[in-house]
């Protein structure tokens, strides 16, 4: 059991996965240019609520 959770933690922080489910279709660059501004705009909402959380305001 503990094998199978290490591996599964192992391959999600690689990637590994996350890449070969973006590779089983042809993306257009322009959709990729704005999937990772989508997915940049997430994480920076994500941390700055994070900030706003530790301090309070």
């Amino acid at each position: 059991m503990k094998a199978m959770k290490k591996f599964k933690r192992i391959v999600k922080e690689s990637g590994i996965l996350q890449e070969y489910k973006d590779k089983q279709y042809f993306q257009k660059p322009s959709e990729k240019k704005r999937l990772r501004k989508k997915q940049g705009i997430q994480r920076w909402k994500r941390e700055r609520q994070k900030i706003f959380n530790e301090r309070g305001y």
